[in-house]
């Protein structure tokens, strides 16, 4: 029983972390800083799901990629921009099929399971209909709307 609340505990903390690394973005102001501490925050949550098993957290991710597009769009880095917007949309993607009641098997998670219920959401359906959406009506993203490369990322993310 130790062991599932030391778990437990450890996946609060990391909850606890991404608000206010989303909003480093915000504080920080060297694009290439903040592609650095995302890129470092994505290596972080991938050593701790090993084997590719984020479950919700592909959702962490998947914004930590998105977060990493803007820098680039800022940067006026386009090929850059549409590369992680696309890493983004398969964890998107991964995020959405994820079944209720998937077992983490890391050796820092596999006590625990990702119950669809036990996660807040402030919309409903698919997280990837909801980033369609987004990224065709965030003026971020307005200048990679005519890229057929963007339009097959949105197709993509139709599943």
């Amino acid at each position: 029983m130790g062991q599932y609340y030391y778990q437990f505990n450890f996946i609060a903390k990391l909850d606890s972390m991404f608000a206010p690394l989303g909003r480093a973005r915000y504080r920080l102001k060297d694009p290439q800083k903040i592609i650095k501490l995302y890129k470092a925050a994505i290596d972080f949550y991938i050593g701790i799901f090993e084997e590719g098993n984020l479950a919700n957290y592909s959702l962490n991710v998947a914004r930590l990629h998105d977060f990493i597009a803007e820098q680039h769009i800022i940067l006026g880095k386009y090929d850059d921009a549409i590369a992680s917007i696309d890493i983004a949309a398969d964890y998107y993607l991964d995020y959405d099929n994820t079944p209720d009641g998937y077992k983490f098997t890391s050796p820092m998670t596999d006590r625990l399971t990702y119950n669809k219920t036990d996660v807040w959401r402030g919309y409903q359906g698919r997280v990837s209909d909801w980033q369609i959406e987004h990224y065709t009506r965030q003026k971020m993203f307005s200048s990679l709307l005519g890229d057929k490369r963007f339009k097959a990322i949105l197709e993509k993310l139709k599943g």
